[in-house]
């Protein structure tokens, strides 16, 4: 019964399949060798920095938030290739920004990575986070993921959408990819699929789940406690309307901590969907210099006032509050982070 439901809710009207794993890195384990499986000759897989994917040898392969989650367990599975994310705010390619920064990633891959790299037909997929995570609550920008479809077909390799963080309402949509208008090969999921049971689905399209009986298999994958509190969550999102709500909250909380952003030179970009937003501390807005040093003080100072919120990317907080949050909530949070920045400075 999960299985038919998730599928029909997964964006792609094509047959499909699912894996069940028991967390976020199984769901991309399975996605990468399934990938692999049906790309015989094709070694090598394409991830974004700084992308989080898992902490498993497959998917801390393509993981590069942090040299701390690779540091000492080299070598990783071979074939991860890194390109750089295109963060339209601070480009990975200095002195650019906005669409500049997006030609730059898209021309690295095309002219640099596949002409003097990895051959394009060696590709067996790509994976990404359509709004990076631990990496700083950064949206990919709508063109660049309909480019790497398009890469996706021209070049003969699968897309696999990373959706543990994303997936289940948090963005507004069921699944964060639906902002984007693109279809997926691949859709891994975990976090808020059970209400925080261990549980990561892996959506894909049925050939990619159609491999030897034995070429992929877990322990404990779809016990019935966890599936069935899985259908429970898939009942409250429906009868809730827990996607919408997290539009519309989402939409206010942006607003409040915008207006944070007229009031503080330090806070340099809010950003987001729904309830996934990211507040980036600079030492400047013109020069847009990360200012980790006050971003983990107001981390502080909201704890010393009963509010928990935690840090992401170089220099940003991640705000993800439970999609029942209300207004008044919103309210008393940007209150108290208002005064932790005053504290903050000093």
């Amino acid at each position: 019964m999960y299985a038919e439901r998730i599928t029909k809710l997964t964006p792609g009207n094509f047959p499909k399949r699912v894996f069940f794993g028991n967390s976020g890195t199984e769901s991309v384990e399975c996605a990468l060798k399934a990938v692999r499986w049906h790309s015989p000759g094709k070694p090598y897989i394409i991830g974004f920095v700084p992308g989080f994917h898992g902490r498993t040898f497959g998917s801390l392969a393509l993981t590069t938030t942090k040299l701390t989650a690779r540091r000492r367990f080299f070598p990783f599975m071979g074939g991860a290739v890194h390109v750089p994310f295109p963060n339209t705010y601070r480009c990975p390619f200095k002195g650019l920004e906005g669409e500049e920064c997006i030609d730059a990633v898209l021309s690295y891959i095309e002219d640099f990575l596949f002409k003097h790299v990895v051959p394009p037909d060696e590709v067996a997929g790509l994976i990404i986070e359509p709004i990076l995570g631990a990496g700083g609550i950064v949206p990919a920008p709508e063109r660049f993921l309909h480019e790497l479809r398009r890469m996706s077909r021209d070049y003969g390799f699968y897309m696999i959408i990373d959706e543990v963080q994303t997936g289940f309402g948090r963005t507004g949509k069921m699944f964060a990819i639906e902002h984007y208008g693109v279809e997926p090969d691949v859709i891994t999921m975990s976090k808020a699929a059970a209400n925080g049971l261990p549980f990561g689905p892996c959506v894909a399209k049925a050939e990619l789940l159609e491999w030897d009986p034995d070429a992929h298999e877990n322990t404990l994958g779809a016990n019935p406690i966890v599936v069935s509190a899985a259908l429970a969550v898939l009942d409250v999102m429906e009868e809730e309307k827990l996607p919408e709500r997290a539009a519309k909250l989402g939409e206010y909380f942006m607003k409040r901590l915008s207006e944070l952003q007229q009031k503080y030179e330090e806070i340099g970009d809010v950003r987001g969907k729904g309830l996934m937003i990211g507040v980036e501390f600079v030492k400047s807005k013109d020069t847009k210099e990360p200012n980790k040093k006050l971003r983990n003080k107001v981390i502080d100072e909201v704890f010393k006032r009963g509010l928990i919120i935690l840090g992401a990317g170089t220099s940003a907080l991640r705000i993800q509050p439970p999609l029942v949050v209300k207004e008044e909530h919103i309210d008393t949070a940007v209150e108290i982070l208002e005064e932790a920045i005053r504290a903050a400075k000093g």
